[in-house]
């Protein structure tokens, strides 16, 4: 079985931008499936998001979280 393994900041980013847009669906009185929905792929993102960081640590265990930090922000983003 694959096993696809995923950026955390990356996903915290994403995360950020889909609360921002159900605060403004929210304002601006959106229909209830769309907020809904919104919910929804919050929710399924916070378990990715707690997955991502689980294989984090255990991929990480050597190393220091500054260099870990570094390492994605200059090595693996485009």
């Amino acid at each position: 079985m694959y096993r696809q393994y995923e950026n955390p900041w990356e996903l915290e980013e994403e995360l950020s931008k889909l609360e921002y847009e159900l605060s403004m669906a929210e304002c601006d009185d959106a229909d209830i499936d769309i907020i809904v929905d919104i919910k929804i792929e919050i929710e399924e993102l916070k378990d990715r998001i707690n997955f991502a960081w689980q294989d984090n640590e255990y991929e990480c265990d050597n190393y220091d979280y500054a260099d870990e930090v570094w390492m994605w922000k200059n090595c693996y983003e485009v």
